[in-house]
């Protein structure tokens, strides 16, 4: 409704939206996908460093399981490091929600790399940070991320475990809030 504004009858949109994911779910099977440039080496670098990865990817799980294989990266996202739509989350927002419990990590303490604005502003939500990747969208439209980088190949783990810098160790810690409250 927000992008194409064919109709504003609600059970029509859905009816659209359905018959969309139908026939991408049918061409899917013909893609041949390709990883953005420097993506292997950064995700060796996260797994060298111990950083957990999580993937997520609004697919069921058996299309991004072959995915994930047909691009060889299995060796970084295991079947309990990919959020799929099988984990039934109803928005972006509790797609990366999901994914932080994975991580074993609260949401403030995650970065998401995207490359689509409306991934930037779900990140926001949960008050994770963002690195956006420059390409499928023009820079403008996702200079509200933390960060914003052309490549993988760009990426240093010093940079990102900078976009924590501003916030201390403390930052939003409720037992650290009660203590300065009190004093």
């Amino acid at each position: 409704h927000r992008v194409f504004y064919w109709t504003a009858d609600w059970g029509e949109i859905k009816r659209l939206h359905f018959r969309k994911c139908e026939l991408s779910n049918v061409m899917q099977d013909t893609w041949q996908f390709t990883l953005s440039p420097g993506i292997k080496t950064w995700l060796a670098t996260l797994d060298r460093y111990g950083i957990k990865s999580v993937l997520c990817a609004p697919r069921p799980r058996a299309k991004v399981e072959a995915i994930v294989k047909q691009v060889a990266l299995e060796e970084f996202f295991t079947n309990s490091q990919l959020v799929t739509a099988d984990d039934e989350f109803e928005s972006l927002e509790q797609m990366l929600l999901i994914a932080s419990i994975k991580l074993e990590r609260p949401p403030r303490k995650c970065v998401v790399f995207t490359d689509k604005p409306d991934g930037i502003t779900a990140s926001r939500e949960v008050s994770a940070r963002v690195v956006a990747l420059v390409g499928a969208h023009p820079a403008y439209e996702i200079k509200s991320a933390d960060s914003t980088v052309s490549s993988f190949s760009d990426l240093v783990v010093y940079h990102v475990r900078s976009l924590f810098a501003q916030e201390g160790l403390d930052f939003m810690d409720p037992e650290t809030e009660m203590e300065q409250r009190t004093e």
